[in-house]
């Protein structure tokens, strides 16, 4: 197994585990290049973004990558370095496992022959029974949160005061307390790094205050460095830098939560979710939203990218998009050097999509939760991908790379 970088380090953990099931020995290098003795006839799995990649001498080596955009860097003069040479990185492996079909296509677009599907698995192959009000409460009803409040204009100080001000426990938010109790509001979520512009996260904020009803409540979940007071810090340290200009805000349905969570927790922050909000401009595949799905909550998404494989009308609400050339700098597809599309959704956009949801009967909310359930189950359970990956696995040499 080659080490796992950033985000990469999720996948990595679901495959040791498929790896496990499927009666593989794994071990962690974290130097794959080093390794000279006894590679002969073993796989080498990389999970890394495609400047970090290294082989393993000998071995059969294969990398899972994603990548979310339509060009790929693909040339280089003889003058520069090879490792930003993407596809040059990834052509140095026998195979490449691409988590969705919009990778795949990309891929196969620059030549790169051998990559086929093998997605990351998500969930059981059998239906996981919601969780009732009093075990969520118990797992994550203590949970600190805090209501959105902050202002740019305000200095750091008085950023932390504001938040020290709204700090309580997620089972006092009165919209979550009511809903566990049978009342008729609806829990939003979204799950996101803040640093990663992919995610969309302002406009998705102001979408859903836009169109919020009595007893709606939005919880946004920051995948964020759990060092000094973050939770205090996070709106001051991660909103206000994608403002890019003045701005002032405060609602009590929006709630933060930076805390880190064991997968039990996770699993009772998704049961506790009726309609899970994925604005993103783009994904490679999407993991929070598929585990969501996963546990019945309705995916309101975007379905370009990756969320085309898993994204229908009967199991979701569509958000529209326009595509978009450079609408957004500092991510990772200026690696390519090239311009870029995105479908990138306005907060008109996202209102007009939660609009749709919010109109949806108890009954349609939760049959499109059972179909999203089943889709996941269907395409990214355990056995589903452990039968792809012993397929690649048990071919022949030469069959491999059909």
């Amino acid at each position: 197994m080659g080490g796992a970088h950033y985000s990469y380090t999720l996948v990595e953990a679901r495959f040791v585990e498929l790896f496990r099931r499927l009666g593989y020995d794994t071990r962690t290098l974290s130097d794959p290049q080093r390794v000279k003795d006894r590679a002969s006839g073993q796989f080498h799995v990389a999970f890394r973004s495609s400047e970090n990649l290294r082989v393993v001498p000998g071995a059969h080596n294969i990398c899972h990558f994603a990548w979310e955009f339509d060009v790929l860097r693909d040339a280089s003069l003889p003058s520069d370095p090879i490792l930003p040479n993407q596809a040059h990185m990834l052509g140095l492996f026998r195979e490449i496992w691409a988590p969705s079909s919009y990778t795949l296509k990309v891929l196969r677009g620059v030549g790169l022959s051998q990559t086929v599907l093998v997605p990351t698995p998500v969930c059981e192959t059998s239906p996981q029974p919601r969780l009732e009000a009093r075990a969520i409460l118990q797992l994550i009803g203590s949970l600190p949160a805090i209501p959105l409040r902050f202002s740019s204009e305000a200095s750091e100080v008085e950023n932390l005061e504001l938040a020290q001000r709204g700090l309580c426990h997620l089972g006092q938010v009165p919209a979550i307390a009511d809903r566990l109790a049978g009342g008729e509001g609806r829990i939003f979520l979204v799950v996101c790094n803040p640093g990663d512009l992919r995610k969309n996260l302002l406009n998705t904020i102001d979408g859903f205050r836009s169109v919020k009803r009595p007893g709606d409540v939005l919880l946004v979940k920051l995948v964020v460095a759990n060092t000094g007071d973050h939770l205090i810090e996070a709106q001051h340290r991660y909103l206000r830098p994608l403002y890019r200009g003045p701005a002032a805000a405060a609602d009590r349905d929006v709630y933060f939560v930076t805390h880190f969570l064991e997968y039990v927790q996770m699993q009772a922050l998704y049961n506790l979710t009726d309609f899970y909000i994925s604005a993103s401009l783009c994904e490679g595949f999407n993991l929070p939203l598929l585990e969501a799905m996963a546990h019945g909550a309705v995916p309101v998404a975007t379905t370009s990218t990756a969320m085309a494989d898993y994204i229908f009308p009967d199991n979701s609400v569509k958000i529209g998009a326009r595509p978009y050339i450079g609408i957004q700098t500092g991510m990772a597809g200026e690696v390519a050097g090239r311009p870029f599309v995105v479908q990138a959704p306005s907060r008109y956009d996202v209102a007009s999509a939660l609009r749709r949801a919010q109109q949806l009967t108890e009954r349609e909310r939760r049959d499109r939760g059972e179909v999203a359930a089943a889709t996941v189950r269907r395409l990214y359970s355990y056995e589903t991908v452990g039968r792809l990956v012993t397929e690649r696995l048990a071919a022949r040499p030469a069959e491999r790379a059909a």
